[in-house]
């Protein structure tokens, strides 16, 4: 599942950030789940200064219904280490189902899939700061 949720992550740092479409070979992601993190971080290190000053350092936990989550934990913009379970001292909680993510990754558009599961609260955020929370907040309205 981590190969997914990193699959996830790379969708949403493009869709929020990236001047050009995402499009990415499934397959290859999963067989090199490396290579997921690497290409998210391509993409997070072309972003402006502003933009990677915007993420930061985060930790991320990704609820995905039915299984014990993962967590992605973001250094100075970049992805550092992804893993199975709950970060401590988490900064935010990303909730989905399994189903959801199937859908993202079988859609012809999976950057307009996410936004549309985040507006319609098929995909939650749950912050656990007031820094957090002012992010979530301005990526929302970015995102609309």
């Amino acid at each position: 599942m981590i190969k997914k949720i990193l699959i996830f992550m790379l969708l949403l740092v493009g869709m929020v950030f990236a001047h050009e479409e995402i499009t990415i070979n499934i397959e290859e992601y999963l067989d090199n789940p490396s290579v997921i993190q690497d290409t998210a971080n391509l993409y997070l290190s072309e972003l402006p200064p502003i933009a990677r000053f915007f993420i930061g350092d985060i930790n991320v936990n990704v609820n995905l219904e039915g299984t014990e989550g993962e967590y992605v934990i973001l250094q100075d913009g970049l992805i550092a280490a992804v893993g199975r379970g709950a970060a401590e001292n988490a900064d935010l909680d990303i909730n989905l189902n399994e189903n959801s993510i199937h859908e993202i990754l079988d859609s012809e558009n999976p950057a307009d899939e996410i936004i549309e599961m985040i507006n319609s609260g098929e995909i939650t955020f749950e912050s656990h700061n007031i820094f957090t929370s002012l992010k979530i907040s301005v990526a929302r309205n970015f995102l609309r």
